[in-house]
């Protein structure tokens, strides 16, 4: 094969394709790497690092659930009918239970802040009200946890 055949014509015509330079291609991964650096991020955007791993840590739990919840979608769909007709069985009065909030929470270590009407919801509320990088993290790691699952 003569030389320049089969290769596009560039650089005036020459017949000779040419490479990027190393250079160039250095630059680019420097660059990136000078840019996801935890580092410069933290700078950028003022976060420290421990929120940094903080949101990484919920988006890939975020991914889990979203994953796991595609995937399991039938089983979870009847865990939820199973807890819903519980729920109505007892409305009706079929069915009596009690569930201790305060010994689960006692056992988990888990203990709810003093809201103004006591309610579990605004409690959550203004956990995520307080970690808003971490609901946001959660939330992009389920929807791409669903997209891939």
């Amino acid at each position: 094969m003569a030389s320049g055949q089969g290769l596009p014509a560039q650089n005036g015509g020459m017949g000779v394709a040419t490479m990027p330079d190393e250079a160039t291609t250095k630059g680019l991964l420097d660059n990136a790497q000078e840019n996801l650096n935890t580092e410069s991020l933290s700078n950028k955007f003022d976060f420290s690092r421990e929120s940094l791993i903080e949101m990484a840590l919920y988006l890939g739990i975020g991914f889990v659930v979203g994953f796991l919840l595609k995937k399991y979608s039938q089983f979870v769909l009847i865990v939820a009918l199973i807890g819903a007709s519980l729920l109505v069985l007892q409305h009706l009065g079929f069915l009596s239970l009690v569930v201790d909030w305060d010994k689960i929470q006692n056992a988990l270590g888990f203990h709810l802040p003093a809201t103004a009407d006591g309610s579990l919801i605004t409690a959550y509320l203004e956990w995520a009200k307080a970690h808003m990088r971490a609901v946001i993290s959660f939330a992009i790691g389920f929807v791409v946890g669903i997209w891939v699952g």
